[in-house]
């Protein structure tokens, strides 16, 4: 029972000292603190998963698979691990592998929002632009002020050709970041698109304050 205790303690600072390793763009120490902890317990999803991390960053893809499914095998609601997974199969281009480990993420927890931003930029790489947008929104439900998911859904939307919704999307981003110079340049383009020319006009003038650059070199775009 000591003994036990004693090596799942002993595990976790190993874990620990990894992460700070980790943390510290020292990376090989890293490793060497994971494998000891996993030494001590086998079966330390979170030691797993994190030695993946680095294996996916070193671009050892099929050691990181290796290693979130042994995390995956020890914790099969490590949602971290799900994800993890699926990034490294996006990677490699295996989508439909991907895909099927985010939604086992989103699954998990359907209120993850890394999960729904996964499948909204997997979505959006496989031109399936309404099923991107359906994630995206999820995220706002659960963070309307994520101005980088913000402008992402514009954008799309811009695509779609839907510029009225994209356009309600680019205002909320300049409402949480004013500065955001290339969705005012996207809110400038949607507007001149409805034949709202003078409110374009003013977002171009904005975009020209704020970067210097030329007012009539930006209203070149107009048509």
């Amino acid at each position: 029972m000591n003994m036990t205790t004693n090596a799942t303690t002993e595990a976790q600072t190993h874990l620990e000292q990894g992460n700070v390793l980790l943390k510290q763009g020292l990376l090989t120490e890293a490793i060497t603190c994971y494998q000891q902890a996993l030494t001590l317990n086998p079966n330390y999803a979170s030691a797993h998963n994190n030695l993946g991390t680095i294996f996916s960053q070193l671009g050892r893809f099929e050691e990181a698979i290796a290693c979130y499914q042994q995390a995956l095998r020890a914790d099969s609601n490590y949602v971290q691990a799900y994800s993890n997974l699926g990034n490294v199969f996006s990677g490699m281009g295996k989508l439909e592998e991907a895909m099927n480990c985010y939604q086992h993420a989103l699954t998990l927890n359907p209120h993850s929002v890394q999960a729904h931003n996964n499948l909204g930029a997997l979505f959006t790489k496989r031109g399936q632009l309404a099923e991107a947008v359906a994630h995206y929104q999820q995220i706002l439900t659960l963070n309307p002020k994520d101005a980088e998911v913000c402008s992402r859904l514009g954008t799309i939307l811009w695509k779609m050709g839907k510029l009225t919704e994209a356009i309600a999307g680019f205002q909320q981003v300049l409402t949480i970041n004013p500065h955001e110079v290339q969705t005012r340049i996207f809110l400038a383009l949607s507007l001149t698109s409805l034949g709202r020319v003078a409110e374009a006009i003013a977002h171009y003038r904005r975009v020209a304050n704020d970067t210097m650059m030329p007012t009539a070199a930006l209203l070149l775009t107009l048509n």
